[in-house]
């Protein structure tokens, strides 16, 4: 089986004009990672296309990304279970959504997501 590169997914992607959701894992090579996958997109992506999602559990590379990049990407941050501190990581974080497993989330705190302005994906 063959592993395809980051650059050929993108390029699919900007070939077919579809968004794309890109999962940066977490790593202790923050800042080199968060470097050679912003090179990727600032080389395979245009304005032209979808805005592109760049999300991780991680919050240091949210933050190397808004601070390598800033505004350039939207912004997801991953939880796998709910925490009262999520309002302030997703604004620490300069976040546009959070992604959590639906059954961490209740009426009410999607409510209170969305009147903060951010996205909610289950």
């Amino acid at each position: 089986m063959e592993i395809r590169l980051l650059s050929e997914w993108v390029q699919c992607a900007a070939r077919h004009r579809v968004g794309l959701n890109i999962e940066i894992k977490a790593t202790e090579q923050v800042e080199s990672v968060v470097k050679a996958t912003l090179c990727v997109l600032d080389r395979e992506w245009s304005n032209e296309l979808p805005p592109l999602l760049i999300s991780s559990q991680s919050h240091g590379i949210l933050q190397a990304v808004h601070q390598q990049a800033p505004n350039q990407y939207r912004l997801g941050l991953i939880a796998d279970q709910w925490s009262d501190a999520l309002l302030s990581l997703l604004k620490c974080c300069h976040c546009v959504s959070l992604h959590t497993d639906y059954h961490a989330l209740t009426s009410a705190r999607i409510q209170m997501l969305k009147a903060a302005g951010y996205h909610v994906l289950a």
